[in-house]
């Protein structure tokens, strides 16, 4: 013969089967296993919340680091550009 958890508990303890602790305990383990699972999500969240910020971050970090790149290449190419026409101009550039 089975017995279900309720009577299980009732039997175990020496309860009543009129008894509501069975009801209180089953309700509290409930309650309680609502909480963790609700705490352990949160938990998650939390850390992919985490992740996704700091990989966003890395991202803005990697952008303005491209830009800054660009700008440095344009700022020497035209140098680059200034000194051949001086070089040009003093003859040390001859173009064909």
């Amino acid at each position: 013969m089975i017995i279900n958890f309720w009577e299980g508990l009732g039997y175990r303890y020496g309860w009543r089967f009129s008894s509501e602790m069975p009801d209180t305990y089953i309700s509290r383990a409930g309650m309680q296993s609502k909480e963790l699972d609700e705490k352990f999500s949160s938990t998650q969240m939390e850390n992919l919340q985490k992740k996704l910020e700091k990989q966003e971050q890395e991202r803005l970090i990697e952008n303005e680091r491209a830009q800054d790149y660009e700008k440095i290449k344009e700022e020497i190419w035209e140098q680059v550009k200034d000194r051949m026409k001086d070089m040009m101009k003093r003859g040390e550039i001859i173009m064909k």
